[in-house]
């Protein structure tokens, strides 16, 4: 809110499961990438595009946006924290 006036624009991504990237030591990654419903980790690049957009004229008029870069991750229970306590069941 502080910076919007001088013409800058602050946003996130909140990037899912990356393709190559170790999942947490108590993560079984073929049960997250199971629970993304597109099907497959993010390539880098699918990362890097919204990146690209976001610092394009596109996207001049959006600040303060997380945008999820997930696969769809985020809109399935498995988006829960797991813990070693905690299961899908």
């Amino acid at each position: 809110v502080e910076c919007a006036p001088h013409g800058v624009r602050v946003n996130m991504i909140a990037a899912g499961v990356l393709a190559g990237a170790e999942p947490p030591l108590y993560a079984d990654r073929a049960q997250i990438v199971q629970d993304i419903p597109l099907g497959r980790a993010a390539d880098p690049a699918d990362i890097g595009a919204v990146c690209c957009f976001l610092a394009s004229p596109l996207a001049r008029y959006i600040t303060g946006a997380l945008i999820p870069v997930d696969g769809g991750f985020a809109l399935t229970r498995a988006a829960e924290p797991l813990t070693p306590h905690m299961s899908h069941e």
